[in-house]
């Protein structure tokens, strides 16, 4: 059985490289939206859930790895920001 790795991340192909395991990259197109009904912690799980399920569902025989990252600053959630202009001023 393949592991597919729901992402692009680099840090993420480089921990399952790290460890010798083999896996494939198929990164999920899910569009990622922060329900402000939830928590932090219930946003991140909700995402990589997503994600994993976007990619699960075309590649059922497969296990899936997914995961998200959700930066907090103040209590702000910070989104991906769109461009080098986005992110500066975040």
């Amino acid at each position: 059985m393949k592991i597919i790795l729901a992402s692009n991340s680099a840090r993420r192909k480089e921990i399952l490289t790290a460890n010798n395991i083999s896996f494939t990259v198929i990164p999920s197109d899910v569009e990622e939206i922060v329900d402000d009904n939830l928590t932090v912690v219930e946003n991140v799980m909700n995402l990589a859930k997503i994600k994993c399920l976007d990619v699960y569902n075309k590649h059922t025989e497969e296990i899936v790895l997914a995961a998200d990252t959700i930066v907090v600053f103040n209590n702000q959630i910070y989104g991906k920001p769109k461009d080098e202009l986005d992110a500066f001023s975040m």
